[in-house]
């Protein structure tokens, strides 16, 4: 059989297939996920945003404060 560019890219495509990037989770691993963030937090959900709003937050705030909110925005609260 003739090699052709379209055989080769579809030879390749099967190949070169990732593995889906995300694992499907129910609400309740959600939850639970959104829980241990919140548990690992120095302060409340409120007073990190309000530290956010003013600028004064630190990284690791940050960063619990960003997973808390795409969480939530996941599960739909």
């Amino acid at each position: 059989q003739k090699l052709t560019p379209g055989r080769l890219a579809n030879q390749w495509a099967t190949i070169a297939m990732p593995a889906p990037l995300i694992k499907p989770q129910t609400v309740e691993e959600l939850r639970a996920e959104r829980d241990k963030v919140e548990k690992q937090m120095p302060c409340s959900v409120d007073i990190l945003r309000r530290l956010c709003d003013a600028s004064a937050i630190e990284y690791d705030e940050d960063r619990l404060l960003r997973r808390y909110e795409q969480l939530t925005w996941a599960i739909g609260d």
